[in-house]
């Protein structure tokens, strides 16, 4: 062990050893030149009593009342400093180098800061060890009596879904308005020694959720979760499309959606449970072609949005789910008629995320949009401005100098295609 010559083997110095180890001037710091040293702070030892016995320590000038005592050093996730809260504003008479409040109430929470930075950096620094959450160890994924009804699940991804979410443990409702595949699915999931019953109905119909929910309290005695899965398209060029076209794939996109989530809650109102969305990239980003396809998946999103400011508080989780897999849907970007040929992965590797979001582990998800391929998972984000301009008061030339050919242009992926005719 290496120690500073003449210095005491604990390592510190008193007081009153300082000028003798030290030969800068008088005042400043040891080791550091020109650095004076800190100045006396009687009041310090007064103020933590104070805030020991539950007083409130006098926030010093220019910062904003509760705002006192709250400064930190911020934690960090996988070595790196945690992001300050998005929106912060600096408080009131305070200069460039001013430290930043949320909404002038104090910072967040260290866990919310947390939270958020977990989320743009990954799961590296969240404790080890936190049985059913994500990021800790033995995550489980057991819905073993869980009552789930899947919308559409006689074929493709509802199929995929209903039979992984049985072979976790779920009793299941499956759903299509064809009574000999909905049988065929009710038997494989039991043969494999899942439990299924069978409800034959289209969510385009008037009082179907109702249909389904009835028939899943009936089976299994209540309700934990509904997949609203089922869809159809008509994919035509705006130009060409007529009117039952549109109707016919709102009827099941987004009436369907919307009715089945209604019954859904009346039937969780009590005993909570969670509510999961099949929206589509069409609905996030648009698909030339499919206009009212994509018009009824941007509506499931903001229906999900809506419930879940609704519901939560009321112990009722909503999300949805944007899945790309091989079905009828994607079979015309697959052979090549639209664009060029793409591959699509197929349905029972998307299912497993739909397990994980009705398991214990995901309690902590609700109004989240997410995307998955099987192999990429995506968080949408909440709409936000790509660019604002404030002005007191605006004219065409103001209009002109604001969107200019630099304001930012809608971005679509390829692998959509190009249009279809």
């Amino acid at each position: 062990m290496v120690r500073h010559q003449g210095r005491p083997a604990g390592g510190r110095l008193h007081r009153g050893q300082l000028a003798a180890h030290c030969p800068a001037r008088r005042g400043q710091r040891p080791g550091r030149p020109g650095r004076r040293a800190r100045r006396p702070r009687p009041h310090r030892t007064a103020a933590v009593r104070r805030l020991r016995a539950g007083g409130q320590e006098p926030a010093p000038r220019g910062r904003p009342p509760g705002a006192a005592g709250t400064r930190r050093r911020r934690r960090r996730v996988g070595g790196r400093p945690l992001p300050r809260p998005a929106g912060a504003v600096r408080g009131p008479g305070r200069g460039a180098g001013a430290r930043r409040t949320c909404g002038g109430r104090g910072r967040r929470p260290a866990r919310a800061v947390a939270r958020t930075a977990r989320r743009r950096h990954g799961t590296a620094g969240r404790p080890a060890g936190r049985a059913g959450h994500p990021g800790g160890g033995g995550v489980s994924t057991d819905l073993a009596g869980l009552p789930v009804v899947v919308t559409g699940s006689t074929r493709g991804l509802g199929r995929a879904f209903a039979e992984a979410l049985a072979a976790a443990g779920a009793r299941v409702v499956v759903n299509g308005t064809d009574p000999d595949r909905t049988a065929a699915v009710v038997e494989g999931i039991t043969a494999r020694g899942g439990t299924a019953v069978g409800c034959v109905a289209s969510v385009a119909g008037t009082g179907a959720g109702t249909t389904l929910v009835d028939t899943c309290v009936e089976a299994f005695g209540s309700l934990g979760l509904m997949v609203t899965n089922a869809g159809v398209t008509r994919d035509r060029s705006l130009a060409r499309m007529t009117d039952a076209e549109f109707d016919d794939v709102l009827a099941v996109h987004l009436r369907g959606t919307w009715d089945c989530s209604r019954a859904a809650v009346r039937a969780m109102r009590d005993t909570g449970g969670a509510v999961l969305h099949v929206t589509s990239g069409a609905g996030l980003f648009g698909t030339a072609g499919q206009t009212n396809y994509a018009a009824a998946k941007a509506g499931v999103v903001g229906l999900t949005r809506a419930m879940d400011l609704e519901l939560h508080r009321h112990g009722v989780r909503v999300n949805a789910l944007a899945p790309v897999a091989r079905t009828d849907m994607t079979a015309v970007f697959e052979t090549g008629a639209v664009g060029h040929a793409l591959a699509f992965p197929p349905p029972e590797t998307v299912a497993p995320v739909v397990v994980f979001l009705a398991s214990p582990a995901a309690t902590h998800l609700h109004g989240q949009v997410l995307s998955f391929d099987g192999s990429q998972l995506s968080v949408w984000t909440h709409p936000a401005p790509a660019a604002t301009w404030q002005r007191p008061a605006w004219d065409a030339d103001a209009f002109a100098a604001a969107l200019t050919d630099d304001v930012q242009q809608p971005r679509h992926p390829d692998r959509w295609g190009a249009g279809i005719g």
